[in-house]
């Protein structure tokens, strides 16, 4: 018969699962704030942070390198630009087709890369343009050269 566990366990584990999901929260002015996203829902977002390749040739998005590190699977969009801008900072446009949950890879579609101001320096993050239904597969657009 397996052990009870202890009631304070039961009640801590929903906070450090939301631990395990570190996302840059922005103000409402749409400044870059310090913190983690609740519930990240499905919908579009404006991401930025370092696009770059997987061992087996997967291009992932990487948000807060250094500290608290977030990883976005990129799906679709242009392979040329993704080449072309890879290994660097890059802002772009996604649509989350599902909820991030802890403890799976997270898969994006990219809409589109959009120019990265000089003044984002080290302000990597995720803001939320508009919520909108999951698992949209016409959102998804295929990979081209």
């Amino acid at each position: 018969m397996p052990a009870k566990t202890p009631g304070w366990t039961r009640r801590l584990a929903p906070v450090l699962l939301a631990a395990l999901v570190p996302l840059a929260a922005y103000a409402a002015d749409g400044a870059t704030a310090t913190g983690i996203l609740p519930n990240p829902a499905c919908g579009t977002y404006d991401v930025t942070g370092t696009l770059g390749q997987s061992t087996s040739g997967t291009f992932i998005l990487t948000m807060n390198k250094h500290s608290n590190p977030f990883e976005l699977v990129v799906l679709g969009g242009s392979i040329k630009d993704k080449l072309a801008k890879s290994g660097s900072r890059v802002k772009a446009v996604i649509y989350m087709p599902k909820p991030i949950t802890s403890g799976e890879e997270t898969f994006v579609f990219l809409q589109k890369f959009v120019p990265l101001a000089e003044n984002t320096a080290g302000s990597d993050g995720i803001r939320l343009v508009k919520k909108e239904k999951c698992a949209m597969m016409e959102r998804y657009l295929a990979d081209r050269q």
